[in-house]
């Protein structure tokens, strides 16, 4: 598989993600109990993806920065709720990092992804850990770590969403309300199927709710 991502590529995995995200959106409205149990998580931050994956429909670039700084300006439009103005940060501080390449390597992914999650964290005024910000954090700090010349796209992506997945699984040791509830952080999930759904379109897998779905409280 070619490593290089350019901007037809970025274009099919904000498709890929958002189709997913949009399809689990009621199971992870469902987990919602942090900060406020309105039950409108994952409609949220579907919207507001969903507000990126619109803005580039039109777009004919294949310059992969533009690409990613036409869907964050979507996305920043199109923010819903708390949940959906993280998601839009984390995309923001993505694009920014990108903003003047052209294609990108495994390598600039893995450094746009540390940006994404420190501009989370910079837009809330009192992060809480447990949620998706430790989520988004947690999984750049894995793929960081795991990353070598020899990382594939394929494996970067699967790597990435097994230590979402694990991050995920874990939030309610972080955060004693989602623990008593019984739950997994509700953003943290819908971050989860968003990479869920850019694993699925690599492998040519149908995206959105199939037999092969899983949930991010179960081992992938």
């Amino acid at each position: 598989m070619n490593n290089i991502i350019d901007g037809e590529t970025l274009k099919d995995f904000i498709k890929f993600a958002y189709s997913n995200l949009n399809a689990n959106a009621k199971i992870v409205d469902e987990l919602n109990v942090f900060p406020i149990p309105d039950g409108d998580t994952g409609a949220n931050m579907s919207k507001t993806l969903g507000g990126g994956y619109h803005a580039i429909q039109s777009c004919e670039e294949n310059n992969v920065g533009k690409i990613a700084v036409k869907c964050a300006e979507g996305m920043l439009l199109n923010a819903r709720g708390n949940s959906g103005v993280i998601l839009s940060q984390l995309f923001y501080g993505f694009a920014e990092a990108i903003k003047n390449k052209e294609t990108l390597t495994i390598a600039d992914l893995v450094f746009a992804f540390g940006e994404g999650a420190k501009r989370g964290y910079l837009a809330v005024d009192k992060p809480t850990e447990g949620t998706i910000l430790t989520v988004a954090r947690e999984g750049y700090e894995y793929v960081r770590d795991f990353v070598d010349e020899k990382t594939n796209l394929e494996n970067f992506v699967v790597e990435l969403l097994n230590a979402t997945n694990k991050s995920v699984q874990d939030t309610p040791n972080k955060l004693e309300v989602l623990k008593k509830a019984g739950v997994v952080d509700s953003g943290g999930a819908g971050l989860y199927y968003i990479y869920e759904g850019i694993n699925k379109g690599l492998h040519g897998k149908e995206v959105g709710i199939t037999e092969e779905s899983s949930t991010p409280s179960q081992e992938i």
